[in-house]
Formats: C-alpha cells, sequence, structure tokens
C-alpha cells in the first residue's frame, strides 16, 4: 500500500489556531443539534468571516486550510487523538509525530487510515482495487 499524501501547512499562530477551534466546534454543535440546518463547510466559513471582519486575509486562508485538511482526516484524527475528542485535540494530532507515524499503521483498519465511511470505502475497494482506492 503506497503512502498517503499529508499536506504541509503554514505555522498556526494562537489567533489563527482560537478562530480555527471555534469555527469547528461551532460548525459541529450546529450539525450535531440542528440537522436539518446543515450547511456546507464552505458557506459555514463564509458566515464565520462575514462576523469575523478583523481577521485578515492571509490568516483567513490558513484558517480555511487547516479546516479542511482537519475536518477530511476528522476520522483518523478521531482514532489517534487522546480522549474524551475535541477539536483541540484533532489538532494537537494532526501537529504531532503520531499523525503521519499512524497513517501505515497495519493495525488501523484501512478505511480509518484513509478517514473515510467503511461502506464507502468497501465500494472504491471493490471497483478500484485496494492500492488505487487508498490513493484515491
Amino acid at each position: 500500500m503506497s503512502k498517503l499524501r499529508v499536506p504541509k501547512l503554514p505555522k498556526l499562530t494562537s489567533e489563527n489556531r482560537y478562530h480555527l477551534l471555534a469555527l469547528l466546534d461551532d460548525y459541529e454543535r450546529k450539525h450535531l443539534l440542528e440537522p436539518e440546518r446543515n450547511i456546507p463547510l464552505d458557506i459555514f466559513l463564509r458566515y464565520y468571516f462575514l462576523d469575523n471582519k478583523h481577521i485578515y486575509p492571509l490568516d483567513r486562508a490558513s484558517i480555511v486550510d487547516y479546516a479542511y485538511t482537519l475536518t477530511s482526516y476528522k476520522l483518523y484524527l478521531s482514532a489517534i487523538a487522546m480522549r474524551p475528542l475535541t477539536w483541540s485535540r484533532r489538532l494537537d494530532a494532526y501537529m504531532s509525530h503520531k499523525f503521519e507515524q499512524n497513517l501505515m499503521n497495519g493495525d488501523m483498519p484501512p478505511n480509518v487510515r484513509a478517514s473515510f465511511p467503511e461502506d464507502l470505502f468497501q465500494m472504491i475497494i471493490d471497483a478500484y482495487g485496494e492500492k488505487d482506492g487508498f490513493n484515491m
């Protein structure tokens, strides 16, 4: 099995970390408490930045990159992060050496390493094979 590509993101300032965790917590809370009002992350980010106009454009770009990366690896990060699970602990797991180290851990199910729901991952493996399906 080949190695997954891990995005290299810029260093996160404390203020950007605060905004990243605040928006991810708010996004998750709204999705759990009000499932009928679910909106895509990109639209949620737009409204968040409209409410927080003081955030500079370069900082916004960094926050958005981290938000998309963390949400795309959410299942995997939930498997390696300390409990109880919070976005802060998932971010810490992403920034730790454990993130890349455990990507090829054979003890972890492949769908978790790919951060993909098991049933959909199996459909991709069935259609493309394990090597190509894992790298999609």
